[in-house]
């Protein structure tokens, strides 16, 4: 097998390993909330907006992870060593030419997680269904709240088949991470990086990192993107449970799930195909699509989407009427959106700190976990409508500070090679 095609492989079975690994908590993120608040039903089991707090504060160990990961890739302490450990085994496997390539292969492929996480809740949900027609009984009910609206309630039944599919994975994850394959390739990016002693001197390279003008630049970027996954796996999927008009769809997350993938597939395989051709298309053209499919995801929402319905159980109106379908087809765009914008964060931080490529990503997850975080805590004190308002404006930002990178970005290219010339020039002269 030839190094092009064993990177297609190693950026495959990477992905794959992250379906497994990411499965539980992909899953249970689109649910927490409503989940959460059947618990809540029972008098002192539980507080208010559990699912939203219990969430951030699992990004806020996720966000000072990044902050050690590049030095402990291999210990597998949680989220963020194994997305370290797992950026560090596609840089080992990924050239300059193909790094946008491989990442858009080992989205499109870790979106299938989605999939699997769609399936499995169809599957709880059809084993769970009713006390009469179910297969295990203690279903799945709608249930009326204090204000007479309705909402989707989870019983016990299906959160342990949650939890039992959640350990599978994790297991499957582990022995394939211990069987991956590896190959020294003389153009590899992990190259580039320079090995790190100490604990602490990993750390104050991260944190001087940080400080660099075009890791500064792309810090709004790496935000807004931190918001995408916040609304993508956790607000938006819970305003399903809490739309009078919707908790009789029962499968409506799954399905959501399900389009979410279609969505990372589509834009995988576009990105792939055309960085064969362009150089760089990951760095302007896929950053343009990702603002784009958040405006049209913005919009959709802003009309169909009551606004008090990732609040709470709500019989508010919309501007329109929202479905089913509109639902699916948000998951499509949010597909697209996740996919687009993991491109162009993973090919921006390389090319804002090429000589240290893995401190540049554990900058990137360490702004975009932070992120997620925020807008996680916020989702339990603003509705849907204004967590959108304030994504949009922190998309703005991040064009403005984008174009600022790019302008820095083709300034040091052409001193680069003006300085190649003078060089080269020099060495002629001396030669004469």
């Amino acid at each position: 097998m030839n190094d092009d095609n064993f990177m297609i492989l190693a950026a495959v079975l990477l992905g794959i390993i992250q379906i497994c690994g990411t499965f539980g908590f992909d899953m249970v993120s689109f649910l927490i909330e409503p989940i959460c608040h059947s618990v809540r039903e029972r008098p002192d089991c539980i507080i208010e907006y559990a699912g939203y707090y219990g969430t951030s504060f699992t990004d806020l160990f996720y966000t000072f992870g990044n902050l050690i990961a590049p030095s402990c890739m291999f210990c597998g302490l949680g989220f963020a060593l194994f997305y370290a450990g797992g950026g560090s085994y596609g840089l080992r496997h990924s050239t300059d030419r193909t790094l946008s390539r491989n990442q858009s292969i080992q989205c499109m492929v870790n979106s299938f997680t989605t999939v699997l996480s769609g399936i499995f809740f169809i599957f709880s949900t059809h084993m769970a269904n009713n006390g009469k027609a179910g297969i295990l009984g203690n279903g799945t009910e709608v249930f009326t709240a204090q204000n007479q609206s309705s909402y989707r309630h989870y019983s016990d039944t299906e959160v342990r088949l949650l939890s039992l599919g959640m350990s599978a994975f994790a297991l499957a994850a582990l022995i394939l991470a211990i069987l991956l394959p590896k190959r020294n390739l003389p153009e590899s990016l992990e190259k580039k990086i320079k090995n790190e002693i100490t604990l602490k001197q990993q750390i104050n390279k991260v944190l001087s990192a940080m400080k660099q003008k075009n890791l500064l630049k792309l810090a709004p970027f790496f935000l807004f993107t931190g918001s995408i996954l916040a609304l993508l796996f956790t607000i938006y999927p819970t305003t399903f449970a809490f739309t009078d008009s919707l908790v009789k769809e029962r499968n409506l997350v799954a399905y959501y799930c399900i389009a979410t993938c279609l969505g990372e597939i589509v834009v995988g395989l576009i990105f792939t195909t055309v960085s064969k051709k362009y150089h760089n298309f990951g760095l302007i053209p896929v950053f343009i699509l990702t603002c784009i499919f958040f405006v049209m995801v913005m919009v959709l929402t802003l009309i169909y989407t009551p606004a008090q319905s990732s609040l709470k159980p709500t019989k508010e109106l919309a501007i329109l009427e929202p479905s089913a379908w509109i639902g699916i087809l948000v998951g499509v765009l949010y597909g697209c959106l996740d996919g687009s914008a993991c491109n162009a964060r993973m090919v921006a931080a390389a090319k804002g700190l090429p000589e240290s490529p893995a401190i540049a990503f554990s900058v990137a997850k360490f702004y975009q976990a932070g992120s997620a975080m925020i807008f996680l805590f916020l989702g339990s004190k603003m509705n849907i409508h204004q967590i959108l308002y304030l994504s949009g404006f922190l998309m703005i930002i991040s064009i403005g500070c984008y174009i600022s990178f790019l302008r820095d970005l083709k300034v040091s290219r052409i001193g680069s090679i003006t300085e190649g010339i003078e060089k080269s020039g020099d060495e002629k002269i001396l030669s004469e």
